[in-house]
This record gives structure tokens, C-alpha cells and sequence, in this order.
């Protein structure tokens, strides 16, 4: 049984990762023992779903008091790395929601981190376990539209979702505490879905808005162009939409897949298909069901000692698309991905 603690129980602490760990796939192995977070009224909640549990306000004390054998950082991204670095040097393995870090060379310190203390590291990379995406793969795994060269993500939101209302609801479109707006938010789940079909990305041209919430000190929109060294992806992301959708697109050599929300059409050698599912991509921004097959990877990688670093290259490659799509909207050119 593997001891767990929770850092960070907003939102996505309570409602997306906890109810995850009570999946009966989950629990037979992992035992969440611990609780972390500012506010007193979110480790009441905590407690009533989980009696036994300790309480702390205090990351440090929580790492000096408790034996871990993972942490689980739910936290917002500018508070992440000095949380990761504390339980890489206790020697625990870690799980932390994207990004992982906004910057490069705090990520490539983590990265040195866990390989010098041999631990087992995954991203909360929760949409590549999602029903619509995993049917995307195996589609294009089964050869129908040829070779994937263009993909195109479209993700409309009225607003930015609201943060836990006994901390900072607003905290998502301020800079200080998430470090961007949409690309943040939306972009970095969208950037290792793009780089695991088309490959290492190498150029970004992006522009960024702010078109309806002008009380936001973060970007509400972003159009975002990326060479990949197998094709190209357009992300169109906005948080001043009149409705709550999210579109795919991918065009092949042989024919594209499109995908909205539960709905998936493909055209290909075979013909036209079209493939519904029981849900689709919007309906509830905390995804809990997505977190259950992402804990059950995480398990196993603990159980064979797997130390392998494939999650963390995919969080470096985010990390620098974030970095590269920022910095193309400010200098309003193109910019190269080194690395």
C-alpha cells in the first residue's frame, strides 16, 4: 500500500484528483494519509472525506512529519517548483498537475533531481487518458488516414474557470499566481498532444489578446502556430466565447479525423465513420475519470521501480512551447525551439 499526500486541495485537489483515488482500482493500492493547503475551511472538506487523514498548513512540516512514498501537487504552476525540489530531496515520488514549471531551467534542475535521487516522476497530463483522444490514437494507430501532418485544436470557454472559493477564485487570470492566461491553462494539455503525433517541435509564431475580460491581467485568447518535424499544429484557444466547446481536427495522407466533444468522424481508405462516446470534452473541466488511468500508470511505474523519464521530457517540451508562445507574441516574430 502506497502512502500518498495531497498538496493543494482547491478544486482540482478535491474534486478531480481525490475522487480518483477512490476508483476501487486505486484504492487497493494507494492510501492518501495526508492533506496540505492554506486554507482551514479546504482541510475541513478534506477530513470529511477522509477521517484518519493528517492536516497540515505547512508543506514543510508535512515532509518533515509524515513518511511518504508520493506526493501529489495540486497547487498552482509558480508554486510548483520549490514544492517538487522539497520532495525530491526527501526522496519522494512525485505526481504534479501541468505545468510542471514555467521555466526551463527550473524544470531541468527537477529533472536532475529526480534522476539523482532515482524517483519515480509523471506530469498531470490527464487528456492524453481521455475517451475522445485515446479513440484518436488508436485510429491513427490502425493506419486509415495515413500519416497525421496537420492538427488543429479549437477550445472555447466564456471564462476562465473559477479557483476554489476559500482561497482565490480569480487566481487562473492572475499573473502572479498562475505565470499566464489560456496558453497556461488550455495550451500546455494541447502542446504534448500535438508533439506525440507530429514529433519535436521547432518553430512558434503566436499572438495573444485580451478581446473580453478586460479585468484579467493574463491573455483571454491565443492563436498559436507550431513546425513540428512531422507537420504542423494551429491551436485557436479563448476564454471570450458565447458557449463551452472544443474542436479537433487532423488531417492525414489518407483522410482526417474531427472530433467534437463525444463525437468523432473520420474520413479515410475505408470510408466515412462516425464514432460517438458516453462523454465528450467539456462537460466537466475537473476530469476526474481521466485521473483514474494516469494514478493506475503512476502505480505501476512505482511497483516495477520504472524510473523512466518520458513524462518529464513531455513537460520539458510543453514547458518550452509556453515559454516560445509568450515570447513570439511579445517580439511579434517567430521563435526557434532550442533544446
Amino acid at each position: 500500500m502506497y502512502r500518498g499526500a495531497i498538496i493543494g486541495l482547491g478544486n482540482i485537489g478535491l474534486y478531480g484528483h481525490l475522487p480518483a483515488y477512490f476508483h476501487p482500482d486505486i484504492r487497493k493500492e494507494v492510501k492518501i494519509i495526508a492533506g496540505c493547503d492554506l486554507s482551514r475551511e479546504n482541510l475541513e472538506r478534506f477530513q470529511k472525506l477522509i477521517p484518519a487523514a493528517h492536516l497540515f498548513t505547512d508543506a514543510e512540516k508535512l515532509f518533515q512529519y509524515e513518511k511518504l512514498d508520493f506526493v501529489d501537487i495540486c497547487t498552482p504552476p509558480v508554486s510548483h517548483f520549490n514544492l517538487i525540489k522539497k520532495a525530491a530531496l526527501k526522496k519522494i515520488n512525485i505526481l504534479s498537475e501541468k505545468p510542471v514549471t514555467l521555466e526551463l531551467e527550473t524544470l531541468l534542475q527537477i529533472k536532475k533531481l529526480v534522476l539523482k535521487n532515482k524517483l519515480v516522476f509523471l506530469p498531470g497530463h490527464q487528456y492524453r487518458y481521455s475517451p475522445v483522444w485515446q479513440k484518436i490514437i488508436s485510429i491513427i494507430e490502425s493506419g486509415c488516414i495515413g500519416r497525421p501532418y496537420l492538427i488543429q485544436f479549437f477550445v472555447y470557454r466564456r471564462e476562465a474557470n473559477k479557483g476554489n472559493e476559500y482561497w482565490d477564485p480569480a487566481w487562473r487570470s492572475e499573473i502572479e499566481i498562475s505565470g499566464g492566461g489560456i496558453i497556461v491553462d488550455h495550451g500546455s494539455h494541447l502542446f504534448y498532444l500535438a508533439s506525440s503525433i507530429l514529433g519535436k517541435p521547432e518553430f512558434v509564431t503566436a499572438i495573444t489578446n485580451r478581446l473580453s475580460h478586460f479585468k484579467y491581467s493574463v491573455e483571454d485568447t491565443a492563436s498559436i502556430n507550431i513546425q513540428h518535424e512531422k507537420g504542423a499544429a494551429h491551436l485557436l484557444l479563448t476564454w471570450a466565447a458565447h458557449d463551452r466547446k472544443m474542436e479537433f481536427r487532423i488531417l492525414g495522407t489518407d483522410g482526417e479525423i474531427s472530433a467534437m466533444e463525444n463525437k468523432i468522424t473520420v474520413i479515410g481508405i475505408e470510408g466515412k465513420e462516425i464514432v460517438k462516446l458516453d462523454k465528450g470534452l467539456s462537460g466537466d473541466s475537473k476530469h476526474s475519470d481521466w485521473y483514474i488511468p494516469l494514478f493506475r500508470e503512476f502505480i505501476d511505474r512505482l511497483d516495477k521501480k520504472n524510473l523512466s523519464i518520458d513524462g518529464m521530457e513531455e513537460a520539458i517540451t510543453t514547458t518550452m512551447l509556453i515559454s516560445a508562445s509568450y515570447k513570439s507574441a511579445e517580439i511579434k516574430k517567430t521563435v526557434a525551439i532550442i533544446g
